[in-house]
């Protein structure tokens, strides 16, 4: 179990091994820690955390999603994206908001999430983001 920033406890499925490979549809109600490869489509009710041994290659339906290993495809999020410093992301983010940290790679498009609203699109970001001054960049959508 897991406790989130307001406090509530969060049920954690972890899904782990150093050569499982999951291919397919898996609707998670709860949140989930990835420490494999998984592809297909992923819809989780909770928190999609991947951690640095998760390799993802899918279509994603998340609360909220924390990258800190690989993941490639189209994801909508209705809560935060963040890509960690050893995160990796290839594809396209819908979201209400993503922060990269320092040393995290992003390249794709990110879409502002909307509730009743259209779509607004932010450009896409560059495979690498050069950090100066900055631990962490926060995309305001």
């Amino acid at each position: 179990m897991r406790i989130q920033s307001s406090g509530t406890p969060v049920t954690l499925l972890t899904v782990t091994g150093q050569t499982a490979k999951m291919h397919g549809k898996f609707e998670i109600a709860d949140s989930v820690h990835v420490e494999c490869e998984v592809g297909g489509e992923l819809i989780v009710g909770g928190q999609l955390v991947i951690g640095e041994r998760g390799v993802i290659n899918a279509t994603v339906q998340t609360v909220d999603a924390i990258i800190h290993g690989a993941y490639e495809g189209d994801m909508v999020a209705t809560g935060t994206v963040e890509i960690t410093v050893t995160g990796k992301v290839t594809g396209n983010i819908q979201t209400d908001s993503l922060v990269i940290a320092k040393g995290g790679f992003f390249n794709g498009n990110v879409v502002k999430k909307s509730h009743g609203a259209a779509a607004s699109t932010v450009p896409t970001i560059a495979p690498t983001v050069d950090y100066t001054t900055s631990e962490r960049l926060a995309v305001a959508l």
